[in-house]
């Protein structure tokens, strides 16, 4: 008999997977479940953001605002740390340049 699951940890995989799979919604939706207000951890943040930006540039001229916000919870998750160097493989380099741009 093994462990029960965590719920937050269950919400986290299927959140990764949607965003892996180009569902940036539903990761967003996944990652801003009430599972994770209590416990926003870097990781989470750096997802989100990562979706925000995928989204951003899907919107093209109307995904401006999600960018800037995109930017702001990089910024916060210390994106820009090696933390996340083994997440950030996998990672387009389009959404990443556009985390770090400085426009």
């Amino acid at each position: 008999m093994g462990l029960p699951a965590n719920p937050a940890a269950t919400l986290e995989k299927a959140a990764l997977q949607a965003f892996f799979q180009g569902n940036y919604l539903t990761a967003l939706s996944l990652l801003d479940d009430s599972a994770f207000k209590q416990n926003p951890t870097p990781r989470r943040l750096f997802y989100i953001a990562c979706s925000n930006a995928a989204l951003g540039l899907l919107e093209g001229e109307k995904g401006r605002s999600r960018i800037t916000a995109a930017r702001v919870q990089f910024a916060q998750a210390n994106g820009l740390d090696s933390q996340f160097a083994v997440d950030r493989r996998y990672i387009s380099p389009r959404i990443l340049d556009t985390l770090t741009a400085r426009r």
